[in-house]
């Protein structure tokens, strides 16, 4: 089996792409629509393509998206029913992670459906380890607020480019013994982070709010718009670790349900690690309902001069 990266000029470089977006039943349409919407063509970025071939033929494909924070969202199919099929696709994952490091790239994540049993194989053969169960949960903008707010002590900033430092140290400060993905805080520099938020969906600086309490930032919520639904997505919530239980989540909710009725938005949507009680039973209290479940599997690469 022969590994290779496939150009965009290639006459197989879209179905290579509908192979490892699991759609192959699927038009070229779709294949765009689908990298749109998750950020490929909103950036002009590229999709990073590897495709297995044997004797000739296409046999399976992996694909990338990388981000402008050094990080990348990996595709792989779903439909790996042998274990030559594994094999292959799992050489096929080990190229596409040296061509990404070779990119800059020193993160790269898979989301897997709840019974990608084959594509975890794939991921641990290809050097990847599990890092958590993501609910994926969403809650209608128009529903009422059911928690007594009590946020008039609570001031408001939204980003800016000069607002850019303070955003990313409050983002660190959030952080601090987080049981939402702890081992990501402690994988990457909070200015990528920052940077892969903003390729993410439709960024709008002005729903990217942070909060101070006597001057001093306790947390932040950052909003991004859908690219072809209208929904909000709370693309990161995080309280300061001294101003937890104190309101300052309850607050950054009602400013995303401010935003979203001001928007027209149909639902707000989010994505928080199954180990994090505290949060669900916050978002619980909201309103908010799984409607998906995804495994996060991560593979870190060797660090490169930038």
């Amino acid at each position: 089996m022969q590994a290779r990266l496939l150009e965009t000029d290639d006459p197989l470089y879209e179905v290579a792409i509908r192979r490892a977006l699991s759609s192959p039943t699927q038009g070229v349409g779709a294949a765009r629509e689908l990298l749109h919407g998750i950020g490929g063509g909103k950036q002009g970025n590229t999709p990073l393509v590897v495709a297995g071939f044997e004797r000739g033929r296409l046999v399976t494909a992996s694909c990338a998206l990388i981000g402008p924070g050094h990080s990348a969202l990996l595709f792989l199919p779903d439909s790996l029913v042998t274990d030559a099929q594994r094999c292959a696709t799992s050489e096929v994952v080990a190229t596409l992670l040296q061509l990404a490091h070779n990119r800059g790239v020193v993160l790269i994540e898979a989301l897997l459906p709840e019974d990608g049993q084959s594509q975890a194989q794939v991921l641990n053969r290809a050097g990847f380890e599990y890092l958590t169960r993501l609910l994926y949960l969403q809650r209608p903008v128009g529903d009422r607020v059911a928690p007594p707010i009590t946020s008039d002590t609570l001031d408001w900033q939204s980003f800016s480019e000069e607002s850019a430092p303070l955003f990313a140290s409050t983002l660190r400060a959030t952080y601090a013994q987080t049981l939402d993905c702890p081992r990501l805080s402690e994988l990457r520099d909070t200015c990528d982070v920052l940077a892969d938020y903003q390729a993410t969906g439709r960024f709008n600086p002005s729903w990217w709010w942070l909060a101070k309490r006597a001057n001093e930032p306790v947390g932040v919520v950052l909003l991004n718009g859908g690219l072809l639904d209208p929904m909000i997505e709370i693309v990161y919530l995080g309280v300061a670790q001294p101003a937890r239980g104190t309101g300052v989540a309850d607050a950054l909710l009602e400013r995303a349900v401010q935003v979203g009725r001001a928007e027209q938005a149909r639902v707000l949507t989010l994505a928080v690690d199954r180990s994090n009680t505290p949060a669900r039973r916050l978002y619980a209290r909201w309103g908010f309902m799984q409607f998906s479940v995804r495994d996060a599997w991560i593979a870190t690469l060797r660090s490169t001069e930038r």
